[in-house]
């Protein structure tokens, strides 16, 4: 039975952290700077756990990592701070899972930087 109970527990720990990572990519692509700025700031306290991404899908990943890179073109400069300060923990904390972005991350960050 304890086998049993401790698989069902994972399930739902693996349920919840991917209903989680849903809300926090919903916020981080919401067209209102409040939940975006929040996700952010979420994400860059997340991000120097160099576990957090481990269990999550690639397709999520993806998703995150894609929406924090979009964010570096908003105009509201708090936002662009926080996102580049997500930008540089997935570059230093997640190499793995941030190779197949960069260079997406990098046209981004050189049409932001070169206007």
């Amino acid at each position: 039975e304890r086998w049993h109970f401790g698989r069902n527990y994972a399930t739902i720990i693996t349920q919840v952290s991917y209903i989680m990572m849903d809300n926090l990519i919903k916020d981080l692509t919401s067209s209102e700077i409040a939940p975006r700025l929040a996700a952010l700031e979420k994400t860059a306290t997340k991000l120097p756990n160099k576990n957090w991404l481990r269990d999550v899908s690639s397709d999520l990943k993806m998703k995150l990592m894609s929406s924090t890179i979009n964010a570096v073109k908003d105009s509201n400069p708090k936002v662009v701070g926080t996102a580049l300060n997500c930008v540089g923990l997935l570059i230093r904390n997640h190499k793995e899972d941030f190779s197949p972005l960069i260079n997406m991350s990098f046209e981004i960050l050189l049409g932001k930087l070169g206007d």
